[in-house]
């Protein structure tokens, strides 16, 4: 069966052709709650091999709930509920101050221009994953991009100690797992016990 690693895979070898992203997709492991919490920073941080890898803007990819009727028709298709984050350092770059005012040396580069940038990139990636999808024949037996189902952009702000800003991506796929049992074997099956009575009956 294929699954999260093979969407991971595929999500960075898209990524890897963004040139707002540049490749630096890192999977959040214990996504979830701990993303609106203070210590985002540290959960940035040890996403991040190395301090030299901590470069900005950056796409975060969350542990996706699944679900699917896998002992109905169709069920070998597992539905993922997939959130991403397109995120970028506020006001600061690399560089130092983004679009300064010579004048007050501050930046005129608005947490708005930084959700609108990471905005762009979370949308063309849609676009682009959808197009691969349909144009490599992966909606037959590998994966597909539920286009029917709204993508959700939601601007946030100002994460963690780096201050980053940028959207939340939601949006739904749909894997192809097949129906091939590869935890059990047949014999395996065959030889399972159900009890005949109740093993803690009244008393």
């Amino acid at each position: 069966m294929i699954g999260l690693p093979f969407i991971t895979e595929l999500f960075q070898s898209i990524l890897t052709q963004s040139r707002t992203v540049q490749g630096r997709l890192f999977y959040l492991a214990r996504g979830g709650a701990e993303v609106n919490a203070e210590d985002f920073d540290a959960v940035i941080s040890q996403s991040f091999e190395s301090p030299a890898d901590k470069k900005y803007p950056v796409a975060f990819l969350l542990p996706p709930l699944s679900r699917g009727f896998f002992t109905d028709a169709g069920g070998e298709w597992e539905t993922y509920n997939v959130t991403m984050f397109f995120l970028t350092s506020t006001f600061y770059d690399a560089d130092g101050t983004k679009a300064v005012n010579p004048d007050t040396q501050t930046s005129t580069h608005t947490i708005q221009h930084d959700q609108h940038d990471c905005g762009r990139a979370a949308r063309n990636f849609i676009l682009v994953l959808d197009r691969i999808c349909r144009g490599r024949g992966l909606v037959q037996r590998k994966i597909q991009y539920l286009g029917k189902d709204a993508v959700l952009v939601s601007p946030v702000a100002l994460l963690g100690v780096d201050r980053l800003s940028g959207v939340r991506l939601d949006f739904p796929i749909r894997v192809f797992n097949g129906c091939t049992l590869e935890d059990y074997s047949i014999d395996g099956i065959e030889e399972i016990v159900v009890p005949q009575d109740d093993p803690h009956p009244e008393h």
